[in-house]
């Protein structure tokens, strides 16, 4: 039996998309212009990727994305003639079935991020670019004073999403190997997907789908085309 699943890559959809219940727009251009809806009742496996836990806790995201979700916590609706049903679940365990769960996808980071500035020159009157510049090579220093004593990291923290675009990877690769009729896609407009769709397409005959939003190609697209890969171009229809 045909096994249908879609994965969010959720830091890298269009903002609101998931508010503005774009989600059955998703699922029409990816399966119904193909014909898998017509007359049709079909179970859709959506999976959401992102920073659920800080540590072993559930992260603030993840409180904000349940909120974003629960309109599609099992849910139903019609499209194109045939009825879709959707079962919805955060990815905080491996697909397929296997008993691993994920935490810890959220780091926070003490150092100040490396920025590379260009050689254009700002003749804007006041400008303080070459003061940023500076500040941006002294890694420690907290403000643009050349005196600070104080650290970046005593005052400010960066957070920054950990394993999620890995165990996206991975999941594909269980779900191909593990499943016999599979059609699956993966809604993301991060190019880091990519070898782990190439993976996936170069070891199994399944029906691999990538949903775009704003990026228009990638470095593999003809590599992916030529292995029946399906690239979606969903242009976004939501609200900033």
């Amino acid at each position: 039996m045909r096994r249908f699943y879609l994965l969010l890559d959720h830091n890298n959809l269009p903002p609101g998309l998931v508010r503005e219940h774009q989600i059955p727009r998703i699922i029409d251009q990816w399966l119904g212009a193909r014909g898998f809806l017509d007359d049709r009742v079909e179970t859709i496996n959506v999976r959401a990727y992102g920073g659920w836990f800080v540590g072993a806790s559930i992260s603030a995201e993840r409180e904000a994305a349940t909120t974003e979700y629960n309109s599609f916590f099992d849910t139903a609706f019609r499209l194109r003639g045939g009825l879709v049903r959707v079962r919805f679940e955060f990815a905080d365990s491996l697909a397929a079935g296997r008993k691993a769960h994920i935490t810890h996808t959220v780091a926070e980071r003490k150092k100040k991020p490396r920025v590379v500035f260009g050689d254009t020159v700002c003749n804007e009157a006041g400008c303080e670019l070459e003061q940023i510049k500076r500040w941006s090579k002294a890694r420690e220093r907290a403000c643009g004073l050349k005196d600070c004593h104080s650290t970046f990291g005593h005052h400010a923290r960066r957070r920054e999403q950990k394993q999620v675009d890995v165990h996206i990877a991975v999941d594909l690769m269980l779900l191909v190997l593990s499943e016999p009729d599979l059609v699956v896609a993966v809604a993301s407009d991060d190019v880091d997907i990519v070898p782990g769709v190439l993976a996936a397409s170069a070891i199994s005959g399944a029906d691999l789908t990538i949903v775009r939003f704003i990026r228009n190609a990638t470095y593999a697209d003809e590599t992916l085309l030529d292995r029946g890969v399906y690239i979606c171009q969903l242009q976004s229809e939501v609200s900033a």
